[in-house]
């Protein structure tokens, strides 16, 4: 694996560097804060992907830290974006060092919190699944309850909640502590307490389907997912010799980039098939990622040697998307159709847009939007577009748990199109 790490996680993009974040000794707190935003200031002009007005965004900056600390709600109570900020898109931005680390932590696949994969839809944050044998499980709350309220030990009143990643913000924390949450199910508005725990995430489902086939769930790019993805399409080897998978990304917000290179390695032999390109500002030149550029970039976990590309170009794979499938997931499913590969579902997200990030000594980091990615041969920029499925179709689970199930609309298109390749 190459030593920079770049993760599209929810589409943001993480490479190594350090900025200035020490005490610079001799100088002046001021003057150490100012070399630290001069630090940012940098960064912004040499790798933003958009032209920045630099002037414009120390007013912003500015302007921010004289504001009345009390931030306006609406009427539901959920904090209201600060719109004044204009200087950066909404995907830059800087994380504090807890911030950055709960990140981290959560792409090992190990965290502390209450244990519930959560998406969003029709507005609502919703719970999509409870990991077994977590405390949310524990707690009573099943796949289909809506999240409203979030309140942490000690706080008295509970903040409403209708974007997925404040409220996996909120539930995580450290273990020992109760989290309040507020449900709604069945039109009914109940809380649970739920203690924090350490959770191993799994970020594979595998499961063999009526009528020999595969079916494997990716819920996030993780560091292990390839080796997770490897074996759980290893196990279909015995259902003949060119095995039919659906290989389902909904809901799946992305994670780390290699990974999903890995993926596609893993899928495709064809040396010269585009899988990817970065397209940075006019200080870079693009980057392209073909299945002869990525040998040996992947290594057996067990014997350490180099993987040979196409283990698994022998597969029926059809894909599954909708419009919570981001970035990684989008790389891979944009990639795989454009090689051929059919896709079903609802057009997805369209953040075509990555991000650096660059560490503090503190831990804080802070990421900035600086290249567009295109995918597959044909280069297509799905910023703001998404993938278009082959098929599209409704999705008719009510309530998630009917996920992989003879109630999954979605799934069933799947296997029938599965049915129909040659």
């Amino acid at each position: 694996m190459p030593a920079k790490k770049i993760l599209l996680f929810g589409l943001a993009v993480f490479a190594s560097g350090l900025l200035l974040g020490a005490v610079l000794y001799g100088k002046a707190k001021w003057q150490t804060e100012t070399d630290f935003v001069g630090e940012v200031f940098q960064m912004i002009e040499q790798d933003s992907l958009y032209d920045v007005d630099l002037t414009q965004c120390r007013y912003d900056i500015l302007k921010a830290l004289t504001r009345n600390s009390l931030q306006k709600r609406d009427e539901t109570g959920t904090l209201v974006p600060d719109k004044e900020f204009v200087c950066l898109d909404k995907f830059s931005g800087f994380m504090t060092p807890d911030e950055a680390k709960e990140m981290a932590i959560e792409m090992t696949g190990k965290l502390a919190g209450v244990g519930l994969e959560i998406g969003l839809k029709d507005g609502r944050v919703f719970v999509f699944a409870p990991i077994a044998g977590a405390p949310a499980e524990k707690a009573g709350v099943r796949a289909g309850d809506v999240v409203v309220k979030i309140r942490q030990e000690g706080e008295v009143e509970a903040a409403a909640v209708t974007d997925v990643e404040v409220a996996a913000k909120l539930m995580r924390g450290k273990v020992g502590k109760i989290v309040y949450v507020t449900l709604e199910r069945e039109g009914k508005m109940f809380e649970v307490a739920i203690k924090r725990e350490d959770i191993k995430v799994p970020s594979v489902e595998v499961k063999v389907l009526p009528g020999n086939i595969g079916y494997v769930r990716l819920k996030v790019f993780g560091e292990k997912s390839a080796d997770e993805m490897e074996a759980a399409l290893r196990t279909f080897k015995s259902l003949g010799a060119m095995p039919e998978v659906v290989f389902d990304l909904r809901e799946n917000s992305g994670g780390d980039l290699w990974t999903a290179l890995e993926i596609l390695y893993m899928t495709n032999k064809n040396p010269n098939d585009m899988a990817l390109t970065i397209r940075y500002n006019k200080n870079r030149k693009p980057q392209t990622y073909t299945i002869k550029s990525m040998n040996g970039l992947f290594r057996d976990v067990a014997t350490g040697s180099a993987k040979g590309a196409g283990e698994f170009s022998n597969y029926k794979i059809v894909l599954l998307v909708n419009e919570n499938s981001a970035s990684a997931s989008e790389v891979v499913s944009g990639a795989m159709k454009d090689w051929g590969y059919q896709v079903v579902g609802k057009t997805t997200y369209g953040k075509g847009v990555g991000q650096f990030v660059r560490s503090f000594s503190d831990g804080s980091i802070f990421r900035l939007t600086a290249f567009e990615f295109c995918v597959g041969n044909a280069k297509y920029c799905l910023h703001k577009k998404g993938v278009t499925p082959t098929a599209e179709v409704n999705d008719s689970r009510k309530p998630p748990a009917d996920t992989g199930t003879a109630r999954d609309a979605q799934l069933q298109k799947a296997v029938e199109v599965l049915k129909n390749l040659p």
